[in-house]
């Protein structure tokens, strides 16, 4: 999976894009210009247990709590960028 060094401290809404996307892409095996980041990712194979992983590597990460839902109230690599942007942006 990503490195925790490959994101900046603060990552810009674009850094946070290009990380998320990495990491969505080695949980599902493919890589990242092959997924569609306004697609949702259940339609690209991600499952309950691969979301939840995403979610434990973001709150590593990023340093933040994130509900186990994310993936599924935030769908698409998109708005989950959005959504975490917004989190961080405020700290």
């Amino acid at each position: 999976m990503s490195e925790i060094s490959d994101l900046p401290m603060l990552p810009t809404k674009q850094e946070l894009h290009v990380w998320l996307t990495q990491v969505v892409a080695d949980y599902l095996g493919n890589p990242p210009d092959a997924l569609d980041p306004a697609k949702p990712l259940a339609e690209a194979g991600l499952d309950s247990v691969y979301a939840l992983s995403i979610c434990g590597e973001i709150e590593e990460t990023l340093d933040v709590a994130v509900e186990p839902t994310l993936a599924w109230d935030h769908p698409s690599i998109d708005a989950i960028t959005d959504h975490l942007h917004g989190i961080i942006s405020t700290r």
